[in-house]
């Protein structure tokens, strides 16, 4: 091994001392210096300070600025070496000329109104032609002879006839007697004579019929004095009311075959007794509150419609 270190290290050697002797003229590498190049620092504000333009402003010529006539020293041109670039200059933007102004608008002339026709005058009316005779009216046929009409139904018409004559009314008012009780009240309301039930019944002023013309349809007196104690009942009188002679108040009221009320019931009759109205509603309220009422579906014809004459009077029982 150590001959083989010995053998390399001479063998580099002689490559080096060969070197030498084979290149004996060769020459430093030198670098020449550079020399720098001058440059002009420009500052921004003087391109970016400009004014906003208006529409409206007057356009003048202004005359270019003109350069100075100091001659500017030109540095030294460098000599062109390899590697070497020229720096360019940076070119001063061109400032954008002024807006030209809008020009006025021109006033719009308003049309002339075209002249007005003249009226043409209207054309004269042709006559009239001279009216024919009429001719002679055909006579009119002779009208036929007409039935005579069925008399119209009467209604029930139930009129007061007390059995004894009723005493004076009170000046004073007494509060309501609670001793009352419903035959009283029926015997005192809406009685009918006896003689009205006889006779023929085109002579009565007021009698029992039906709407239909049936003449032999009659309300018997058991009948009438159930449907005036069934209303008696119900009834609530203003007893001891000043000028109770006044306050009679007549009801007329339908009613259908199961015994309602058909429609509202109505006060025949008007008086300017301040208590006059209390009557009325109090004798409406009697006749709405019993129904319905009981009677024969037979003779429906008969009490289809109803008349009741409420009397205040007839309700003073005195002890």
């Amino acid at each position: 091994m150590r001959a083989g270190l010995i053998a390399s290290l001479a063998g580099h050697s002689a490559i080096l001392f060969w070197g030498l002797l084979a290149f004996p003229d060769a020459e430093s590498f030198s670098v020449p210096q550079v020399e720098s190049l001058p440059v002009d620092l420009i500052p921004v504000e003087e391109f970016t300070r400009l004014r906003v333009g208006e529409r409206t402003a007057e356009v003048r010529d202004v005359a270019a600025t003109q350069p100075s006539e100091t001659e500017v020293e030109e540095p030294p041109q460098p000599t062109d070496r390899p590697g070497e670039s020229q720096v360019e200059q940076p070119t001063p933007p061109t400032p954008s000329p002024a807006p030209t102004p809008a020009p006025e608008p021109q006033p719009v002339t308003e049309p002339e109104p075209a002249p007005e026709p003249e009226p043409v005058a209207a054309p004269e009316p042709a006559p009239a032609p001279p009216p024919e005779p009429a001719a002679d009216p055909e006579p009119a046929p002779e009208p036929a002879p007409q039935q005579e009409a069925a008399p119209a139904p009467q209604p029930i018409v139930t009129s007061v006839a007390p059995r004894t004559k009723p005493a004076p009314p009170r000046r004073t008012q007494e509060p309501p007697r609670e001793d009352l009780n419903t035959e009283e009240i029926a015997a005192l309301l809406n009685k009918v004579e006896p003689e009205r039930q006889q006779g023929n019944a085109s002579q009565e002023p007021a009698s029992l019929g039906s709407r239909n013309g049936a003449q032999n349809v009659r309300m018997s007196q058991s009948e009438l004095d159930a449907l005036r104690g069934q209303v008696a009942a119900c009834w609530n009188p203003p007893v001891g009311a000043v000028g109770a002679e006044e306050l009679k108040v007549r009801v007329q009221f339908n009613l259908s075959q199961d015994g309602q009320v058909s429609g509202n019931p109505r006060v025949l009759n008007s008086n300017g007794n301040p208590a006059f109205g209390a009557a009325a509603s109090s004798a409406v309220r009697a006749v709405m509150r019993c129904q319905p009422y009981s009677l024969p579906i037979a003779k429906y014809d008969a009490w289809q419609e109803v008349i009741i004459n409420f009397d205040p009077r007839e309700m003073i029982i005195g002890g």
